[in-house]
């Protein structure tokens, strides 16, 4: 998910760059991967751009930043990207600020704060640190409007994501031993009503509110606590709420 390129924008300011990185954020977007984007400067032209893709790549390390580091690179056919700028509409995590740092970046420009992972100030800053032997200098944009459709974009994909009970299937699957009882939990969907398959990975066709409603039924004393404390884990997660045990609700029945 980079690219390597030799480009100019039609505005060759700061918010000109920014809005070529806030069009690899919406392709990202459009490739279910959180919406951040990248583009790589060198006197004035771009170079590479990259975009999130962890979740396409299975690459922990497929940051937008990353991809538009490895694009230059390869552009330069060298690992040291001296006096280029790098425009990347969330602030880096800590991942990426330590290859900016290898990489020399002469300077980022950032669009929106994170105050969960920023390391440029958020909650770390990096960029000048004084025990590090590599520093760069880091801006964040003032443009009201970018700053606005960065945020937007950003909310508007995890709160989709909030909704989207692939998603929280996927994230349950991650956490608890699920693939053991997906068999039971397809014949209780079937028996049910519902036709399409369960899995854990492509949630079935039937709209979210059904599925609540079957799994709701499904709930009796006909099956084991154990399968019974697994589908309220599942109900609990489709109906949005936070990660649940299904194994703490186990042992929560069986202390009644």
């Amino acid at each position: 998910m980079d690219k390597t390129l030799t480009a100019t924008p039609k505005s060759t300011t700061d918010a000109g760059f920014m809005a070529l990185a806030i069009e690899q954020a919406r392709l990202a977007c459009s490739e279910n991967e959180v919406p951040v984007g990248a583009v790589l400067v060198y006197e004035g032209r771009v170079i590479a751009s990259g975009r999130n893709s962890p979740i396409s790549g299975a690459d922990p390390t497929a940051h937008a930043e990353i991809n538009a580091l490895r694009a230059a690179g390869q552009h330069f056919k060298n690992y040291r990207l001296e006096n280029c700028t790098l425009y990347v509409t969330l602030e880096p995590c800590p991942m990426c600020m330590g290859a900016i740092l290898q990489a020399r970046i002469s300077q980022v420009v950032f669009c929106l704060p994170d105050p969960k992972m920023g390391a440029c100030g958020s909650v770390l800053n990096l960029a000048n640190e004084a025990r590090l032997n590599a520093h760069t200098q880091v801006s964040q944009t003032q443009d009201r409007e970018l700053h606005d459709e960065c945020k937007t974009l950003l909310q508007n994909f995890f709160r989709s994501k909030r909704r989207d009970p692939t998603l929280r299937l996927n994230e349950i699957a991650q956490l608890e031993d699920l693939p053991n009882v997906d068999k039971v939990l397809v014949d209780l969907m079937k028996r049910q009503g519902i036709t399409s398959p369960l899995h854990l990975h492509a949630y079935t066709n039937q709209p979210p509110e059904t599925m609540l409603e079957a799994l709701t039924v499904a709930i009796n004393d006909s099956i084991s606590a154990e399968v019974r404390a697994r589908i309220k884990a599942l109900h609990h997660f489709i109906a949005g709420g936070p990660a649940i045990s299904w194994k703490d609700l186990l042992q929560q029945e069986s202390a009644k």
